[in-house]
């Protein structure tokens, strides 16, 4: 799967229309941004599209690791968030992928 098939598909599986305002959980969105995320995606800008997917109020983290030659990323809600659930962290050759990995396991809790 391409990384432009990843980041479509976590948009339709975060984009779903299930949002609870009580637990802060993945919301739906307009078509504005939804058309900014599809250019991006045609601009190849992955991370940038990866980025979006990311609920509001939560903290990334990102970073590289050259020995082992791959990149990590951490999500978290913000520490003043009292419904804070722990960090969700994901590793592979990109960030964007890195960060799809991190946001996929946050949303399967």
């Amino acid at each position: 799967m391409s990384i432009r098939e990843k980041l479509e598909a976590a948009w339709s599986a975060t984009y779903d229309g299930s949002f609870d305002p009580v637990t802060g959980a993945w919301a739906m969105t307009d078509s504005d941004v939804h058309d900014h995320f599809t250019r991006l995606l045609d601009a190849e800008a992955w991370l940038e599209a990866a980025m979006m997917l990311v609920p509001e109020g939560w903290n990334v983290d990102m970073g590289f690791r050259p020995a082992r030659n791959l990149c990590w990323a951490e999500m978290a809600r913000s520490e003043h968030d009292p419904l804070l659930v722990g960090k969700y962290s994901g590793r592979a050759p990109t960030p964007a992928e890195a960060l799809l990995a991190a946001i996929e396991k946050a949303r399967t809790v």
